[in-house]
């Protein structure tokens, strides 16, 4: 993903872009979250985010991203602002969990 990469929002105009599970892109629609995870890497001001179903089932199938698991959450583009509010709506329900933040002994 090219971190410069724009994508035109019908609520909050020309924004970079960003990937979540489809499970976080449709809590949008009525301001809940299914929780929002991320793993940073490559320091990513957008991080890729999933929500607690879909980590559920990462672990189930291994505890690594395939193709299958990737084809499960259909990752959805979302502009950066919509971003901000899915994973804002996760923090105040106490459901934003960082994974980059983890130290060896977690």
């Amino acid at each position: 993903m090219n971190p410069d990469e724009t994508i035109d929002c019908g609520v909050h105009g020309r924004q970079r872009i960003s990937f979540v599970c489809t499970h976080i892109a449709h809590g949008l629609f009525d301001g809940t979250t299914p929780g929002f995870v991320v793993a940073p890497e490559d320091d990513h001001l957008l991080p890729l985010g999933w929500c607690d179903d879909c980590e559920a089932m990462v672990q189930e199938l291994g505890g690594d991203w395939n193709d299958e698991a990737t084809e499960r959450a259909e990752f959805k583009l979302l502009c950066a602002q919509c971003y901000v509010e899915a994973k804002g709506i996760a923090i105040s329900a106490n459901r934003f969990r960082n994974f980059g933040n983890r130290s060896a002994t977690d």
